[in-house]
């Protein structure tokens, strides 16, 4: 049986392994993307295109960073940014800044 975590509970999660680990919300952020892009990466035939969705909150920063991985090596990501009513959160900005620079940079 597959456990079910609610918001609160990943937010706790999350709080205490940053605390615990000494790691920054950001760092804790990369290695889940590269975690979930490798098991993609494992996971899909080598010529297969992504899609990604991103709501502005924290997964969303989560979804940027696997898109940049993704991206990095070499596979063709398509990313769709869902607004919402409210601002986005830090990490998602941090990582859309870091997509667009990624983007700009080779393009």
């Amino acid at each position: 049986m597959i456990k079910v975590i609610s918001n609160e509970q990943v937010r706790l999660i999350d709080k205490q392994t940053i605390e615990r680990q000494g790691i920054s919300s950001d760092d804790l952020m990369e290695k889940a993307a590269k975690a979930c892009a490798e098991r993609l990466l494992e996971s899909f035939e080598p010529g297969i295109s992504f899609a990604i969705f991103c709501g502005k909150g924290n997964n969303g920063g989560d979804g940027l960073a696997i898109a940049r991985i993704l991206w990095q090596r070499g596979k063709t990501v398509s990313v769709y940014i869902v607004e919402d009513t409210g601002t986005a959160s830090a990490d998602f900005q941090l990582n859309f800044q870091r997509l667009t620079e990624l983007k700009r940079s080779c393009c």
